[in-house]
């Protein structure tokens, strides 16, 4: 009698849990991923890694991102996914810094925990991934350019429109490099470029009628598809170095339009801010360690770097 009034109980248990949805199936976070738009070449990608993550984890998650790179679009986006649910944490590739603030200030108000792949401290997110050292890889892209350019001779640096943080770290370190070790070549011009990749055909074709400069150094892929492009219909050259997707960029590379072409993997920086979140709200790393480490190659030691930025070792060079 005793054995058939257990397994009762037991059967009993098993249904109540499958007709009311109790804690046996119950996911342990709820996690909401806003990505940079749903245009990128890698967009349908970085869902399916993320989704496969959570399922590891048990974990439900949600993907957000707006249909261009607008970072109004971004925001609103943003801003109703929060107003529907409380998040565990978010995590957001970030397409502006102030205008997002705002909206990423009430989410940690409602207890969600934020980490931003990339972005500024401006933003105020609780934990920031970076693929690489900023400043590091500054320098790194100004060594290559100069041996490029046999450390002599004018160039021009093109940073996005919208000035994004990383950008600008990057382009600062680049250009102080330059001045500090190769003093021959000149900075002729700075270009504020990036809406659009005929923007900076036609500006770059202006600048190198105007200075005969000999080379160029970008921080975006859409500014380096630019400069390809006015090689290939001008046939002039110039030594072409900087930041970019490979699959967007890797026949410009094979056919010498572009000289190196430096980048991460974007997929591994995802799951990386999605490991760093799922620790932080299980209470597993502090609020400032000076290390965090993770499984992801590129990734496995995150190194502090201050105001909650932590840099990975995950950058790679397509060289000619």
């Amino acid at each position: 009698m005793k054995s058939l009034y257990g397994c009762g109980r037991l059967c009993t248990i098993i249904i109540l849990c499958s007709l009311l949805g109790c804690g046996c199936s119950k996911k342990e976070q709820e996690v909401l991923v806003v990505l940079g738009s749903q245009g990128e070449l890698s967009h349908e990608e970085l869902q399916i890694a993320a989704r496969q993550w959570a399922e590891e984890k048990n974990i439900s998650l949600e993907v957000v991102a707006p249909k261009t790179s607008m970072v109004y679009e971004q925001q609103t986006i943003l801003e109703n996914s929060i107003r529907e649910k409380k998040w565990d944490f978010i995590v957001l590739e970030p397409l502006g810094n102030t205008e997002l603030y705002p909206v990423l200030d009430y989410a940690k108000e409602q207890g969600s925990t934020v980490i931003s792949m990339q972005g500024a401290p401006v933003l105020g997110a609780d934990y920031t991934v970076q693929p690489c050292d900023y400043e590091k890889l500054g320098i790194s892209i100004m060594d290559i350019f100069a041996e490029k350019m046999r450390q002599s001779g004018s160039y021009v640096t093109i940073v996005p429109a919208k000035d994004s943080e990383s950008a600008l770290q990057q382009e600062l370190a680049c250009v102080n490099q330059q001045k500090n070790n190769y003093q021959q070549m000149l900075a002729v011009s700075r270009l504020q470029e990036g809406n659009s990749v005929q923007m900076v055909y036609d500006t770059v074709d202006t600048l190198y009628q105007t200075h005969e400069m000999k080379g160029a150094v970008f921080f975006s892929y859409i500014d380096g598809l630019g400069i390809s492009q006015w090689k290939q219909k001008t046939g002039n050259d110039l030594i072409t170095v900087g930041i970019g997707y490979p699959e967007l960029l890797n026949t410009d590379t094979e056919n010498d339009e572009i000289d190196a072409l430096f980048y991460w993997n974007r997929e591994n920086l995802l799951i990386t801010s999605l490991e760093v979140g799922y620790k932080a709200v299980q209470g597993s790393i502090g609020k400032e360690p000076d290390v965090i480490t993770t499984h992801v190659d590129g990734y496995k030691t995150l190194r502090s770097l201050g105001d909650g930025i932590y840099c990975g070792n995950d950058i790679s060079t397509i060289y000619n």
